[in-house]
């Protein structure tokens, strides 16, 4: 999809999506994409917070939103960081806070605001991209957490990777 941009949204505090796809296999010794996802972490420079979904989605809650910040400016540009992918292909990087902030997100504050977050990020890219098609992955955890939900609530399309495992191999007729 050369004339499209295509954004993954790692919406894991683990972060593995973003440690896999910054990960340039021949340097991978020097520079993993698990000490870049850091770097993003670290690197708030005169924000408050990090260049992260989990920034992102603090700063919405929050309001700790410097005026000069969009969304564009969570985006990591993946072939900086791996030349073996596209230059279309950006990154929102995943966020270890991102467990810290489900609990408050999932009780304390409206539903329906919360789970826009996502979707108005979305939104805002498609402007950021004007006269470019976005293809947007979000990848969450198997679980329904509240970030799971503000994913589910982003979409459009879904896909649903399924592996067995024992216990359903042990079960199957």
């Amino acid at each position: 999809f050369p004339e499209k941009a295509v954004i993954a949204i790692d919406l894991r505090p683990q972060c593995t999506l973003s440690a896999t796809i910054l990960t340039n296999t021949q340097q991978s010794l020097r520079d993993p994409g698990d000490q870049v996802v850091e770097q993003m972490r670290a690197a708030a420079g005169n924000q408050q917070v990090p260049k992260t979904i989990g920034g992102y989605i603090t700063t919405q809650r929050y309001g700790v939103l410097d005026e000069a910040m969009m969304p564009a400016d969570y985006l990591i540009k993946c072939n900086e960081y791996n030349p073996h992918l596209p230059p279309n292909m950006w990154l929102t990087s995943g966020d270890p806070s991102l467990d810290i902030l489900a609990p408050r997100l999932s009780t304390q504050y409206p539903f329906v605001e919360v789970h826009m977050y996502l979707r108005n990020f979305i939104m805002q890219l498609q402007q950021h991209f004007t006269g470019r098609e976005l293809v947007v992955f979000i990848d969450t955890s198997p679980g329904l957490s509240i970030y799971t939900q503000i994913g589910l609530c982003a979409i459009t399309q879904l896909v649903v990777p399924v592996s067995a495992d024992l216990i359903s191999l042990q079960v199957r007729p």
